[in-house]
């Protein structure tokens, strides 16, 4: 029974010096979190194309530091760093971290798991977007409907639209600003308005009589925050955004003019409506003396044939 129990043991030893440990996980104000694993006395290679970091039970996307871990006296192989994007973890909490992996020449599953304690999210770059779905001149009023994203991340830089960016027009003519310029191309026209239509939904609105916009773009100011933030390091964020501005104007819809009936060549119309006449069918009429005739006619042709009847009769007897 000793025995057993010492093999045990060695057997266990042999897994847990094969496996590898959790050694960190840290989390940022700007929603990113690191996670860093130790290859302890594991001699066998672990690849990092086979680990899946979840965190609170899902599948988070990030990247390693190396290809593979493994025990060495070189720190860059010995541990292995897993960064995920910003943005992310971006509540005030502890979050749960497990992390599946596969030891070289071993098909059997193996899993560390850990915890982070995250501060909360104060601002972060990849949150950032701004573009311009649409803008237009009508009836006197130039319009523009903007995303504007991510602005209030955080009470401690909430920042209104007109704080966080600028704008820029540029006209048909020369037009007032806000800045009290006569200019064809600056900043809005004097008396525009931002309305918030929804999450991250804007709508500018500004009178622009006897005039239109051709160009219309908006770019974040460069703050305290934001002036981190670029192109090349957050390739997926838009910063800035420029569209041309279409132009309706004012539809002028005709009155309708009642329709009038043309007469057909050779044709008289009369001002009202004529209804066709009823030809009724001519009746015969057989007067009383008429009727005389034809009965005496009639007696006399019967009487007739009936002494043409006699006379043959005796004549043929003779």
């Amino acid at each position: 029974m000793k025995k057993l129990v010492l093999f045990i043991v060695f057997i266990c030893s042999i897994i847990n010096a094969s496996a590898l440990m959790f050694y960190s996980g840290e989390c940022f104000n700007d929603g990113m979190a690191r996670i860093t694993v130790n290859a302890g006395d594991n001699d066998s290679k672990v690849f990092s194309s086979q680990m899946k970091t979840f965190i609170d039970g899902i599948e988070v996307d990030g990247e390693w530091s190396g290809v593979h871990f493994r025990n060495s006296n070189d720190g860059s192989k010995k541990y292995g760093v897993f960064e995920t994007k910003e943005g992310l973890f971006n509540e005030q909490r502890t979050y749960n971290i497990e992390i599946s992996y596969f030891i070289e020449n071993d098909p059997q599953k193996r899993t560390i798991s850990g915890t982070m304690d995250c501060p909360g999210l104060r601002f972060s770059c990849a949150l950032l977007n701004l573009t311009v779905n649409n803008c237009y001149t009508k009836e006197g009023k130039f319009v523009a409907d903007l995303i504007i994203a991510g602005i209030d991340q955080s009470s401690g830089i909430e920042k209104s639209p007109d704080e966080a960016v600028i704008y820029g027009i540029t006209a048909e003519k020369k037009y007032l600003d806000v800045s009290g310029n006569t200019r064809e191309s600056g900043k809005l026209p004097v008396g525009y308005s931002i309305t918030q239509k929804g999450k991250d939904r804007y709508t500018i609105e500004a009178p622009f009589v006897d005039n239109k916009v051709t160009n219309f773009y908006a770019t974040f100011k460069l703050d305290e925050f934001i002036r981190y933030c670029d192109s090349k390091n957050y390739p997926e964020v838009s910063f800035f955004d420029k569209t041309e501005c279409s132009y309706e104007s004012q539809e002028i819809v005709p009155q309708e003019q009642p329709a009038v009936e043309v007469p057909e060549e050779g044709v008289e119309q009369n001002e009202e409506s004529v209804e066709p006449e009823t030809i009724e069918p001519e009746e015969i009429v057989i007067s009383t003396g008429n009727v005389k005739v034809l009965v005496i006619a009639a007696i006399v042709v019967i009487i007739l044939v009936i002494v043409g009847l006699i006379y043959l009769k005796k004549k043929g007897q003779m």
